[in-house]
């Protein structure tokens, strides 16, 4: 981990317990197409600024990020080490949208069998919007409903 990124996982953890949560009324986002949900996706999870990762716990700032992939079965990222993170849509068991101090923080659920709503991405943006949509890209694309 490079020494800009393990400052702003300080700052962003140290921050974080400044949590203000993001009302989201979710019902709209079922008659968001897969395509354009996907797209979407491909177009946003770029432009966040920083990253984190529950299994492994790993924090992953944009400029260590080589390539996205988003396709129907979810969204796979690579890092410069060469390590790969997948997040499978139809794991997605919810999300979270909240504003901290310095961003907008997204949250992806999953189901674990020690936990039924572990959080295990949280993706973070400078401002509301692009975490908005992509928070209702992700509930249009679960499988669990």
């Amino acid at each position: 981990m490079t020494t800009r990124t393990t400052v702003l996982f300080l700052v962003l953890a140290g921050l974080s317990a400044c949590r203000e949560p993001i009302a989201v009324d979710t019902r709209a986002a079922e008659g968001i197409p897969s395509k354009i949900a996907i797209d979407g996706l491909r177009d946003l999870l770029p432009k966040a600024v920083y990253l984190s990762c529950g299994e492994p716990r790993v924090e992953i700032s944009r400029s260590e990020i080589t390539s996205w992939t988003v396709d129907g079965k979810g969204v796979e990222l690579r890092t410069r080490t060469g390590v790969s993170h997948r997040l499978a849509f139809s794991s997605v068991r919810g999300t979270d949208l909240a504003k901290l101090p310095l961003s907008v923080e997204l949250r992806i659920f999953v189901a674990t069998p020690k936990d039924p709503r572990k959080d295990l991405f949280r993706f973070s943006w400078r401002e509301e919007d692009p975490a908005r949509r992509c928070l209702e890209y992700f509930e249009a694309l679960r499988e669990d409903r």
